[in-house]
């Protein structure tokens, strides 16, 4: 006996959909957002303070996750 079920393809399994784009509305969003954060640092810390360069470098490193977690 054969089954009629073996001559119907099977459908691919696996096959990569394409990753959804960016909005530009989110972009601009997360820019601004990123802009707004990094001017206040800027205000707030005072110049001479020790522990600016440590606040800017975790920033920055907050940015990059967030822009690739969130956005691209």
């Amino acid at each position: 006996m054969t089954s009629e079920s073996s001559n119907v393809p099977k459908p691919i399994k696996g096959k990569a959909s394409k990753p959804k784009k960016m909005s530009l509305e989110r972009l601009m969003i997360m820019f601004t957002l990123f802009f707004i954060g990094g001017v206040l640092i800027l205000v707030i810390v005072p110049e001479e303070h020790a522990a600016r360069g440590i606040i800017m470098s975790v920033y920055s490193v907050a940015v990059f996750w967030a822009m690739f977690r969130f956005g691209i």
